[in-house]
């Protein structure tokens, strides 16, 4: 395993498996999407692990960043407002609080413990502009998933 998932894992394991239990979700897929939108850490700002912007009615801390987004099939640079948390932990749980109430993933949601139908449904309801945004995560699935395993035997 190289040192960026190592690093990755450290912080993330646990803290996925709590939220993975405490919100009925497999923690792989929080791990992978986290791992997509901050590029296993090397790009996170203000906790935000899941790269959701901060809308009109976020009443939260925020962080401007620059991100790419796809626009009429070209990947951009935009400086957009993000969500800010005091912790990884704070991230997680909004993440789940908000896939679980916002009606347009709702498929999504029904399917967390089958990252294949989960991902394709959060592609399909908008949740990224990247066309294969869902390929990508399956990938990052499966290899946290192998990464997990020798996480586990490690001493």
């Amino acid at each position: 395993m190289n040192q960026q998932k190592q690093k990755f894992l450290d912080l993330l394991y646990k803290e996925s498996c709590v939220a993975g239990l405490e919100y009925g979700i497999d923690p792989y897929i929080l791990m992978a999407q986290a791992a997509h939108e901050t590029g296993w850490l090397r790009s996170v700002r203000g906790n935000n692990l899941y790269g959701i912007k901060a809308g009109k009615s976020w009443t939260g801390d925020t962080v401007d960043f620059t991100t790419h987004e796809v626009v009429g099939g070209e990947s951009r640079p935009f400086t957009l407002r993000f969500r800010a948390y005091p912790s990884f932990r704070a991230a997680m749980e909004d993440y789940c609080k908000l896939i679980s109430t916002l009606g347009r993933y709702v498929v999504a949601w029904n399917n967390r413990f089958d990252y294949e139908v989960y991902f394709d449904e959060m592609q399909k309801a908008g949740y990224a502009t990247d066309p294969a945004y869902a390929i990508k995560l399956k990938s990052i699935y499966r290899s946290i998933s192998e990464a997990v395993s020798e996480y586990k035997d490690q001493p």
